[in-house]
């Protein structure tokens, strides 16, 4: 089954992303959001690819995934002037570091390399959340890349169908990955969505502290309370912890994956608990090609609606993709061990 290729014209894949942000679309804007949806799995295979080939030396985790339905409509809502087709991260791929040194180090090899595509930041620090920390305490790098590739026969009028389009790549330390896990299973298992600003204050809060306790003892850098004292962080977390039990909760929770199968493309179902006598579950599929998933997850999101969270992903192990993806296994294990030992270092100066 070959890959999907774009079948209509970025103004018009624009009209359809205005139409859906606004409620006010027909079938046929649907259809033309998921031809362009699907057509970033190409993309997708081939940045990985290129990434697991350019990571061999590096301890590295690698993993990709296509942005949901619902991700998308929402963040289209949330910036009305976004064109859909100019949305460059609907394909991204992930790599998590255990150094600093070590993401940076890699990410300045891969962005010296010689490849057709082009990396759309080039030469500016858009979306370096490692020197200029996101308010909310996200930490880490992100670049986009341009899709391009010469046609083989120079003669040919054009190039390759996926040329132009866009993916992101993520690069993180296990620390901030661990922190961006806490934020998002905490957007999964609670009213709450701190990842996207929404909930409680107090909630948004604890994330915006324990960031920088984090970075400040484990990393030696700063998150986005760099005037804020040792004394005071640790005041701030043990009081927003009294508000809103996180991490008690995160002690609490139980994640049972069982004997999953994990192969190169999976879907992950995070079904939600309906009522208080239910408990939220996850289920796991797995395809050997990328085309069969596609086809399956956009059947899963339509019947699904509303009562799953659905995420298509692909990496190399079992072990990986727990690591890669620990949010959908709410598995907060290195969060809570983290912060335990970041507090013990902090008391150390406060």
């Amino acid at each position: 089954m070959a890959y999907a290729s774009p079948k209509y014209s970025r103004g018009r894949v624009d009209r359809a992303g205005r139409a859906i942000a606004t409620q006010h679309f027909i079938q046929d804007d649907v259809d033309v959001l998921e031809n362009w949806r699907a057509s970033h799995a190409h993309i997708l295979n081939t940045f990985k690819q290129l990434l697991y080939n350019r990571a061999s030396r590096y301890d590295v985790i690698v993993a990709q995934r296509l942005k949901r339905r619902p991700t998308i409509v929402d963040k289209l809502s949330r910036f009305p002037d976004m064109n859909l087709s100019r949305m460059h991260d609907i394909a991204g791929c992930r790599l998590i570091f255990p150094t600093i040194a070590e993401l940076q180090a890699f990410r300045a090899e891969l962005n010296s390399g010689r490849f057709d595509h082009k990396r759309r930041n080039e030469g500016d620090g858009r979306w370096n959340y490692l020197d200029h920390p996101k308010a909310d305490g996200y930490r880490g790098i992100h670049d986009a890349f341009k899709y391009e590739v010469e046609p083989k026969d120079r003669r040919m009028k054009s190039a390759q169908p996926w040329n132009g389009m866009l993916i992101e790549i993520q690069y993180r330390t296990f620390i901030q990955h661990a922190w961006s896990t806490a934020v998002e299973v905490a957007g999964l298992v609670t009213v709450n969505n701190p990842k996207f600003g929404r909930g409680r204050q107090e909630v948004k809060d604890f994330f915006r502290v324990s960031s920088e306790i984090l970075a400040r003892a484990l990393e030696n850098m700063h998150s986005s309370m760099r005037e804020t004292s040792a004394r005071d962080l640790l005041y701030n977390i043990e009081k927003l912890e009294d508000e809103t039990h996180i991490q008690r909760l995160f002690s609490n929770l139980n994640a049972n994956i069982g004997e999953f199968d994990f192969k190169k493309i999976s879907i992950l179902i995070f079904k939600y608990a309906q009522n208080e006598t239910q408990e939220s579950s996850l289920e796991v599929k797995t395809f050997q090609s990328v085309p069969a998933a596609l086809n399956e997850y956009s059947r899963l999101e339509k019947d699904l609606v509303g009562r799953a969270d659905i995420v298509l992903v692909g990496t190399s192990s079992v072990e990986n993709m727990k690591s890669a993806f620990r949010n959908y296994f709410a598995d907060t294990s290195d969060f809570l061990e983290m912060m335990e030992d970041s507090k013990k270092r902090l008391r150390r100066t406060a």
